[in-house]
């Protein structure tokens, strides 16, 4: 199976991963984002990302992907930790 990223070029990190760069880029931003931080609530997580450019339904997918990995949880709710 061949996989293309949106430039048409070849995507080794969605083949290998099931992930692409892109959405991979915005992951590792908003983890570490929250790993900067330590611990914060999604109005200014949503603030940070949005001062780099990312789009709110981004970042909520982010958050998705990294809860179902594992890699953050929320202490609370809308609150935001990584896992140490």
């Amino acid at each position: 199976m061949i996989t293309l990223d949106s430039d048409g070029n070849l995507d080794v990190d969605r083949l290998m991963t099931g992930t692409d760069k892109k959405q991979r880029n915005k992951i590792q931003m908003v983890l570490g984002i929250i790993k900067n931080v330590g611990k914060i609530s999604e109005n200014d997580l949503f603030a940070e990302c949005s001062n780099k450019n990312m789009e709110s339904y981004d970042v909520d997918e982010c958050l998705k992907k990294l809860k179902q990995t594992g890699q953050i949880y929320e202490p609370r709710v809308g609150t935001y930790q990584v896992f140490a």
